[in-house]
């Protein structure tokens, strides 16, 4: 609890992910685009005022209210505009259609007589918002896919912002005034706003800054981030995806592609809040509210925040390690150890019996963890990224051997029992295999595909070094030699989506893979499923793994949720559940199979008690016994259904589960004590009258 937010006020769960919430000019309303629709939301309780808006054939990617809150203006993937009514949630005017390409930006200019647009297919266009009219356009200012169009607080010019460059045009002429374009080549705009005062435009960079131009002088003033662009300055992997000027101007609210908001004080160039974490996905928007109170943000994660601006306080010290998706989670070979590695470029090794970091957070010197694993056979750390692979010692860190470079994309990245090689499954339908200790490229096995459109997402040696298994996204696998690289069986079709996971069973002799919402074990050499498919998912099984006795077999899903099968019945001895709030990205048992190690794109690892012997020792007990859930809309619920406790969403990624072992998160982690816990009737006891 220590690690919680207070800046956070509210979170909204919807069914899709969120785009652009806006503040009506009153701050009574929220407008919010989810999906195909327009939301018009309560600021205060967030609910519905009115049915969803709705008119458009694709995702609505920006929305924008008049200036006297009567109108809202949208656009949208399926290239058209539409004016709606905030009083009856009908279309008033549209759908107006000129551009070629996504519409990614529309405003009202200041006297909401006039509507200006940008879109993918580079080119502006300025509308009447009386009756739809195309009044200019199209308008190119030659900066490439326009992301961000506005009008100038006076109406006199309107700002355009591609990827490539930002444009000053005057609104009546439609001539181009002023441009002003990043210092270096391989940087490009994605983020921007105007000063509520016309003074100024903030931008946001992909080289992670922040840079902010005078109107006026037309040249750049220090970066809020005191990172002005510069040929020194490298793109990162964490560029800001909004910028919004508060309504005095005095603060800059920015969100990053990583799930984070920073508040930063226009004068003095420093940040006043945050960061300030939440999402667990891409934030595509933030924006305050008139009077500078409230900062709406929204996400990929289907849902929107509100945060207090007042609040200054920085948010406590993160914990070490874990600061992005858990990408890849492995026990040692002797199961006192765990490796993680995550999208933040670390790799981390944590102490299984405590769930301390004992060393690390090593960096990834090809930068983001497409998967992590121990060298069997060898003390040594696999990390693998798209472009390549390096091991590294587990005890310093440094490098081993590598790193080595691939000239095509990596899908996986697997070791051979005996560590001697490494097995990756490259785009292009190419299995290669190399030496560990030298990168030398052993052979290059030409993976047999059902069709062109078919390609590879996985290949890995069997347990006993004979094979190799591939498997892709139309047929289920195919069985290769690992020393001739000859095909032995296959392709198989297992699913009719195809494959997104598999596993050996320890004795090399089946094969379990992952489909969308099921999982299927087939005989490796025949092909024949012998047990499926199981279903319990869904969403796509991203990662499968057997139990060292293979008894058993763990499934991970993008739906958030983990199953333990039989795997002799198929029977699921536990899940689906969701201990995760994110999809899941890894999952692996521990070398005696009593636990598994996850780990998900909500930024947290988790090690859980899935043996049958599990008791509940440590944790207070509920009414009705120590075991518990907790239910979609947050509440804890018992084994009767009854709700013990809600539990608030930013809370819920670190909650941990009556089985939860371990929880490593940056922001802590929350276990529930019923202990002297007045529930169900025994609450009338917590007051008692003399």
């Amino acid at each position: 609890m220590t690690q919680r937010q207070y800046a956070l006020l509210a979170t909204w769960c919807f069914d899709n992910a969120t785009q652009t919430p806006v503040y009506s000019p009153d701050g009574s309303q929220i407008a919010i685009a989810v999906g195909e629709k327009v939301l018009l939301l309560s600021a205060s309780t967030g609910r519905m005022i009115l049915p969803p808006f709705v008119g458009h054939s694709d995702t609505v990617l920006c929305i924008s209210f008049s200036p006297d809150g009567a109108h809202i203006v949208s656009s949208s993937h399926d290239e058209s505009i539409r004016v709606w009514s905030t009083g009856g949630g009908r279309t008033v005017v549209g759908p107006m259609q000129r551009h070629t390409g996504s519409i990614n930006s529309v405003a009202f200019s200041p006297n909401g007589a006039r509507i200006v647009s940008g879109s993918q297919d580079d080119n502006v266009y300025i509308w009447d918002s009386s009756n739809g009219a195309c009044i200019r356009g199209p308008l190119t200012g030659r900066h490439g896919p326009i992301i961000e169009v506005q009008y100038s607080p006076d109406g006199r010019q309107i700002i355009t912002c591609g990827w490539n460059g930002i444009a000053i045009w005057d609104a009546e002429s439609c001539q181009v005034l002023n441009a002003f374009l990043p210092s270096v080549n391989d940087i490009s705009f994605r983020s921007m706003d105007i000063s509520p005062d016309g003074a100024h435009i903030a931008a946001g960079l992909t080289d992670d800054t922040i840079c902010i131009w005078s109107l006026e002088q037309g040249q750049w003033s220090p970066a809020v981030l005191g990172l002005p662009v510069s040929k020194s300055t490298r793109p990162t992997h964490n560029p800001f995806s909004s910028v919004s000027f508060s309504p005095r101007g005095s603060h800059l609210i920015s969100s990053s592609s990583d799930g984070n908001l920073c508040l930063w004080d226009i004068q003095t160039r420093k940040l006043v809040l945050g960061p300030l974490h939440g999402h667990t996905d891409f934030i595509t928007s933030v924006s305050f509210s008139p009077n500078s109170a409230y900062v709406i943000s929204s996400s990929h994660d289907k849902t929107i925040r509100v945060w207090d601006t007042r609040v200054r306080q920085l948010e406590p010290k993160p914990l070490e390690g874990l600061t992005g998706s858990v990408t890849s989670v492995e026990f040692s070979p002797d199961g006192t150890e765990i490796i993680s590695g995550s999208a933040d470029q670390t790799v981390c090794i944590w102490d299984v019996k405590k769930g301390q970091l004992v060393r690390g957070p090593f960096k990834n010197p090809h930068g983001d963890n497409l998967s992590i694993t121990y060298s069997h056979g060898r003390t040594l750390i696999i990390c693998s990224s798209r472009n390549g692979f390096t091991l590294l010692d587990p005890q310093t860190g440094d490098i081993a051997f590598g790193p080595f470079h691939s000239n095509q994309t990596i899908q996986s990245a697997a070791s051979s029992p005996d560590g001697a090689y490494i097995i990756l499954a490259l785009v292009g339908n190419t299995i290669r295999v190399l030496k560990a200790d030298t990168g030398e490229i052993i052979m290059d096995i030409l993976a047999s595909t059902s069709d062109r459109s078919d390609w590879l997402v996985s290949a890995m040696p069997s347990p006993d070094g004979t094979c190799i298994a591939a498997g892709s996204i139309r047929s289920s696998f195919s069985i290769y030699d690992s020393q001739s690289g000859n095909l032995l069986w296959g392709p198989y079709l297992g699913h009719t989506n195809g494959t997104r996971s598999l596993a050996f069973s320890p004795d090399s002799t089946h094969i379990v893979n992952g489909s969308f919402s099921t999982i299927s074990v087939q005989d490796a050499k025949s092909g024949e499923v012998v047990l499926g498919p199981l279903e319990g998912h869904k969403g796509w099984v991203q990662v499968v793994a057997y139990s060292p006795d293979g008894t058993q077999i763990v499934s991970g899903a993008r739906d958030h949720a983990i199953c333990v099968w039989d795997a002799q019945t198929g029977r699921s001895t536990i899940g689906p559940v969701k201990w995760h709030t994110a999809p899941v990205r890894s999952v692996g048992f521990s070398p005696d199979g009593r636990y598994i190690a996850s780990g998900s794109d909500d930024r947290t690892m988790r090690v859980t008690d899935v043996s049958k012997e599990w008791k509940c020792i440590d944790e207070p007990l509920t009414p009705t016994g120590c075991d518990w859930e907790l239910n979609t809309d947050g509440w804890v619920v018992d084994a009767r259904g009854d709700w013990l406790v809600w539990v608030p969403p930013e809370l819920r990624p670190v909650l941990m589960w009556p089985r939860t072992k371990i929880l490593r998160s940056k922001k802590g982690w929350l276990r529930l004590h019923f202990a002297d816990a007045r529930i169900g009737e025994s609450w009338t006891k917590s007051y008692r009258t003399e």
